[in-house]
């Protein structure tokens, strides 16, 4: 039996969805293989063992769900969870501090395997300014934007790109900060309320297109599903429709679409993945232009929602990989890899 500590919340705007998530994983793990040890981050920055979640609910971490007092872990030493030795750790922390290679490189100090990206993958995949960086020179389409880092540069950017255009804080997720401007108007409390999420924001070029995204496992040679796709009625995939008002979201598992368009953008996926250091699981998404058929790459999340609305696991299920499984096999992917790493011995001084 593997002791998985389940590692979720932290201190960013996607903490309610990331007790969600947690709880789905902790739930479908196989318990034949696994036993789950859940970890909750407070907003405050404290690990706390969590009592377990029920009846499918979110994880809390109200006072009195935090199983004991904080927890400690020391590099070079065993992580031990009421007496029990961690073996395994998946993070499930969506967003800042959780998703952007800080919790990635803790954990590699503290010498433990993990599932997913590392911490480099990790952080550029986090950053849509460097993942554009990057897989534009690749040749990867992606959309026109401007990256900004104070407010008295998004005039001139937004002038450079047209209106309307999309404001996206470059490192934030689940729609956090997103917002789609239409007129100089409405530029300057958009561009404000994005440097709330960080310090630095996309002015992107707004394309008429419908959200197509591609789960993906392992590393190169990638696997990757073929594409579902994200119809809203609103005006695009904000925080609200994606998590508040799921009547005005429809999710389809498997995208209408020629089966070329699929093998595009299939191989953008895999080749988008290669490029940003993926490793483990991941969920890229695309934009597919309705005038014109062109495909964009949008983002790479390298963790991934496990909500009940969240596309990566009914992808996975939708092509006959159940989420126990795709856990199972993100976890020996994790294993196999933290095997494979070299191993260095301390030099005596």
């Amino acid at each position: 039996m593997i002791n998985v500590m389940i590692l979720f919340g932290g201190n960013s705007p996607e903490h309610e969805v990331s007790l969600r998530s947690a709880s789905t994983v902790c739930s479908r793990l196989d318990r034949r293989l696994f036993q789950p040890i859940p970890v909750g981050i407070t907003r405050d920055g404290r690990f706390y063992r969590t009592a377990p979640s029920e009846d499918g609910q979110p994880f809390s971490l109200a006072k009195e769900k935090l199983i004991g007092e904080p927890l400690s872990f020391t590099p070079g030493k065993e992580i031990v969870v009421d007496n029990e030795k961690i073996d395994f750790v998946f993070p499930i922390a969506h967003g800042a501090f959780g998703e952007d290679g800080r919790l990635q490189g803790f954990l590699e100090m503290l010498g433990v395997p993990y599932a997913g990206c590392r911490t480099v993958g990790s952080a550029v995949c986090m950053d849509k300014d460097l993942t554009k960086r990057l897989c534009a020179a690749a040749g990867i389409p992606v959309v026109p934007s401007e990256t900004i880092r104070c407010a008295e540069e998004a005039s001139a950017a937004a002038a450079r790109i047209g209106f309307p255009l999309v404001i996206k804080p470059a490192n934030a997720g689940s729609s956090c900060g997103v917002a789609k401007v239409k007129t100089e108007s409405e530029l300057t409390a958009a561009v404000e309320n994005g440097f709330a999420f960080d310090s630095k924001i996309l002015l992107e070029r707004c394309v008429n297109a419908r959200e197509i995204e591609c789960a993906v496992i392992g590393s190169a040679p990638f696997t990757v599903f073929p594409p579902g796709e994200v119809v809203t009625s609103s005006e695009f995939y904000d925080y609200e429709s994606k998590y508040l008002n799921a009547g005005s979201t429809a999710i389809r598992t498997r995208a209408d679409l020629p089966p070329q368009t699929i093998e595009k953008i299939r191989a953008l996926a895999a080749e988008a993945a290669e490029r940003c250091e993926v490793r483990g699981f991941a969920r890229i998404d695309f934009f597919l232009e309705k005038e014109t058929g062109n495909v964009f790459l949008n983002e790479i999340n390298t963790l991934p929602g496990f909500t009940g609305g969240s596309l990566f696991p009914l992808m996975c299920e939708e092509n006959g990989l159940s989420v126990t499984d795709a856990l199972t096999k993100i976890i020996r992917l994790g294993l196999k890899e933290f095997e494979e790493r070299p191993k260095f011995e301390s030099a005596a001084e």
